[in-house]
């Protein structure tokens, strides 16, 4: 009888494994119940950012071209980055050039399920250090042409009348993270 279980065992294991990794991960996934998340009008955005105590002047809607573009990237010379860039939780600082000066990320940030931004004093200066290795994958212009403004706010450029401008991108796949992050962030 032990045997038959420990059997059953590794062929339950060995399709479940099978199908995440082959292309029927989809099928895998829709057992598991997840599904595919919803995309956010202004009007649920803003709801959240009200709840998460965020300022809502300078709020974005990323189009889904945003994800198309990371995407066709050549995976060969741009692997981490775009792994980077594919993260849920984001923080980008810029100056006044089109490239980031720091750059935070979920998965750089240990402790999870309250991750600390604030690794090895990062934040004892403004910029902060950065956390995430810097690239030139995705320019300033090139984001911001992928996010839409909320209704009679205008698009934002890179150094006009701000010395830094702070991009933090976020979806509800992780809102208590992206959270804490917003609460620790007006803290500083």
């Amino acid at each position: 009888m032990h045997n038959y279980i420990n059997k059953l065992l590794v062929i339950t294991l060995t399709i479940f494994f099978s199908l995440n990794i082959s292309s029927c991960a989809f099928l895998a996934k829709t057992a598991m119940g997840i599904k595919k998340p919803k995309i956010m009008n202004e009007k649920l955005h803003a709801r959240y950012l009200k709840k998460m105590k965020a300022p809502t002047d300078q709020a974005y809607l990323i189009d889904t071209n945003y994800m198309h573009f990371l995407e066709i990237n050549d995976t060969l010379h741009f692997r981490e980055q775009k792994k980077n860039h594919f993260q849920a939780v984001q923080a980008i600082y810029y100056g006044h050039n089109q490239f980031q000066e720091s750059w935070f990320i979920n998965c750089y940030a240990p402790g999870f399920p309250h991750l600390n931004w604030n690794i090895e004093n990062k934040f004892a200066a403004f910029p902060p250090k950065t956390a995430a290795p810097l690239d030139s994958l995705l320019s300033f212009d090139r984001l911001i042409n992928h996010a839409s403004p909320f209704k009679n706010h205008e698009k934002h450029k890179i150094g006009k009348t701000e010395p830094y401008t702070v991009v933090f991108i976020w979806n509800r796949f992780m809102k208590k993270i992206a959270s804490d992050y917003i609460k620790f962030y007006l803290k500083i």
